[in-house]
């Protein structure tokens, strides 16, 4: 489409102007039945719902902690102490939404659950998609293997900040 407007005299549009939006937004609006029969869209609607929202807020977004990996990609972890909510699963997906766009990564979010459920809530299906998490129940690990490991790690930490060859003598 031309950036250029000749009705009623020479008007430059703007880049980002959505022209062809506001073309098929009225062509929807007129003959809408038509273009859904057409579109192949076999649901039927009742009414136009409202296209332009403004929503505008400051919110900090406190995500746990995130490892970003070779790849470039990165683990989200979320740790939850009381069992796995609808409302942490949105939140969890915002956090994923928000980063992916402003850092343009993919992520998979791991969410360390340390409460008694059974079974841990791990998807959220909202219209066509299906949003995941991987949950990780801390009951079902061994904690006491965990400490062991990381005591022979500190131990060894030990052993190489004490040696004499380290020492500033």
């Amino acid at each position: 489409m031309s950036n250029t407007n000749d009705a009623g005299g020479s008007k430059d549009i703007p880049d980002n102007f959505p022209a062809e939006d506001l073309v098929l937004k009225s062509a929807m609006q007129f003959f809408g039945d038509e273009l859904l029969s057409y579109l192949k869209i076999t649901a039927e609607p009742v009414t136009v719902g409202q296209t332009e929202f403004v929503h505008l807020e400051a919110k900090q977004l406190y995500e746990d902690f995130n490892f970003i990996k070779p790849d470039q990609s990165w683990i989200h972890l979320e740790f939850e102490s009381d069992s796995i909510k609808e409302e942490d699963l949105r939140r969890f997906r915002s956090y994923e939404a928000v980063t992916a766009y402003i850092c343009h990564v993919d992520i998979t979010t791991y969410v360390i659950c340390s409460s008694t459920v059974k079974e841990i809530l791990s998807e959220l299906k909202t219209g066509h998609n299906t949003y995941r998490i991987i949950p990780i129940r801390l009951k079902d690990k061994d904690a006491d293997e965990l400490l062991a490991r990381l005591f022979e790690k500190q131990k060894s930490w030990n052993i190489l900040i004490l040696s004499p060859c380290c020492s500033p003598h």
